[in-house]
């Protein structure tokens, strides 16, 4: 799967939570509020989970898991740049 797209949105008045990213992967799916939490000097993803605190939805291997993070973390370290947030 390749995520076509990446969208953030930022939280304002959160110590750890920094903004909520939604990816389309393949054009055909999308995951919404995908958190991009600071965790000392970096930052870290934390996938959606429902009010029980189970993952709505999470990758299923580690090489996935890395891909996606990496991508995300790319492109919010962009997205604070002030590049554009969005990447097709």
């Amino acid at each position: 799967m390749k995520i076509t797209r990446i969208q953030f949105r930022n939280i304002h008045g959160n110590k750890q939570l920094r903004a909520l990213a939604s990816i389309t992967l393949d054009g055909v799916l999308t995951i919404d509020d995908i958190a991009i939490v600071q965790l000392g000097r970096g930052f870290t993803v934390r996938y959606p989970r429902n009010r029980y605190r189970q993952y709505i939805v999470l990758p299923r291997t580690p090489e996935a898991t890395k891909r996606i993070e990496n991508k995300l973390l790319h492109s919010y370290r962009k997205f604070l740049c002030g590049e554009r947030g969005n990447t097709t």
